[in-house]
Order: structure tokens, then C-alpha cells, then sequence
């Protein structure tokens, strides 16, 4: 199952922006809050899902990611 699903995203061009756990500067165009923010560092809870542009480039977001503080 976990193959198809991977299948799938590759041949419509999506990709994780981030994993689970990573410290990060928070982007609002990638990620939701999960409560208040102090400062811009985040942990991600739940990646990005992005469409790939040209060149590998991360193009429009098709799902926002969640982050909370560290």
C-alpha cells in the first residue's frame, strides 16, 4: 500500500516539505500553528505536502503542514 501511495505522488509531482520532529523557521505559506507563537522557530508535527516545480524547486502547496513551538 505504502508503494502505491509513493507511486502516486511521484507521478503527480508531490512531495514532504520537512520531517517530523525537524526545528525550522516557520513559513506561514507552508505551515499552521498548533497555538501560539513566540519567536520563529517550530518543530514540525505534520510535513508540507508541495507540488514540485521545475528543477526540483518546491512549487504550490497542496497541503499545510502543522508546527508547534520547540
Amino acid at each position: 500500500m505504502l508503494d502505491a501511495i509513493e507511486d502516486l505522488a511521484k507521478r503527480r509531482d508531490l512531495d514532504l516539505l520537512g520531517d517530523i520532529g525537524e526545528e525550522v523557521d516557520f513559513a506561514p505559506k507552508y505551515f499552521d500553528a498548533l497555538g501560539a507563537l513566540r519567536g520563529t522557530r517550530v518543530v514540525i508535527r505534520r510535513p508540507a505536502v508541495v507540488k514540485k516545480a521545475p528543477q526540483g524547486v518546491v512549487g504550490a502547496v497542496v497541503k499545510k503542514g502543522l508546527v508547534e513551538q520547540p
